[in-house]
């Protein structure tokens, strides 16, 4: 073989052994303990709302079902939408296992970012709706505090948020609150309401559990319960110093 040819072939070996190691270096995460992926590239996670403040996703995990490890990289606080039995496998740490309660509100908040994978050990549906606050350094977690005694009861508050709940009876009407701007409202109950504000006509709104609304500037309204069923929602005021 002549020279040019042995040339040849190098090149040609050198330039496929290359095209390899760039596919290589192209595969997406494979959703292992060392390779885990980001929570939008989850199945069982999905975005539901994404701004210059927050980033809102749905994790929905049906019985038996597991997730792909998957990172966690904002602080936020979450409420679960179902009652379920979950174990949860935290790289670096054993796993543990707990059921959740619908309605509880938990903070979602670690001093780093961290890895887990989640598995519904239960037989019903797991649902639940988290608030990650785009722009606020990490926290060690906190608990939820009750100190509120208002129709709007404050369940959780931390350098970063306030959460608000709010329960109405059939025919209720919560008196004229005020929500601060940047604030995000989920139903926790379907039904109809009434949403009154100063100067506007009344909303008239039917809405279902998880139902999400985003309020940019501050609000101020009244809401009245006009279904035939309890309605509730919880409110995430987050707090001027981290916008």
């Amino acid at each position: 073989m002549s020279t040019l040819g042995r040339v040849t072939r190098i090149a040609t070996a050198a330039a496929v052994l290359l095209a390899c190691q760039a596919t290589e270096a192209r595969q997406p995460p494979t959703g292992s303990a060392n390779e885990p992926v980001e929570i939008e590239a989850e199945a069982l996670h999905s975005i539901q709302l994404v701004n210059s403040v927050v980033r809102v996703y749905e994790a929905l995990i049906p019985p038996g079902a597991q997730t792909l490890f998957h990172t966690h990289r904002y602080s936020g606080v979450g409420i679960d939408m179902t009652t379920a039995r979950l174990i949860i496998e935290k790289v670096g740490a054993e796993p543990s296992s707990f059921t959740t309660k619908a309605g509880d509100i938990f903070p979602a908040n670690a001093p780093e970012p961290y890895i887990h994978r989640v598995t519904n050990a239960g037989e019903t549906a797991y649902r639940a709706i988290v608030a990650e606050l785009l722009q606020a350094p990490r926290v060690s977690p906190v608990s939820a505090t009750v100190a509120d005694t208002s129709t709007y009861k404050l369940e959780l508050e931390n350098d970063h948020v306030r959460v608000f709940r709010l329960v109405l009876a059939p025919g209720e009407i919560a008196p004229r609150h005020t929500l601060s701007a940047s604030s995000l409202t989920v139903t926790l109950s379907g039904g109809q309401i009434s949403i009154a504000s100063p100067g506007a006509a009344p909303r008239f709104v039917s809405v279902a559990p998880g139902v999400l609304e985003w309020h940019a500037d501050p609000m101020t309204a009244s809401v009245q319960n006009i279904g035939a069923s309890t309605y509730e929602s919880v409110y995430f005021e987050w707090k001027p110093a981290t916008r």
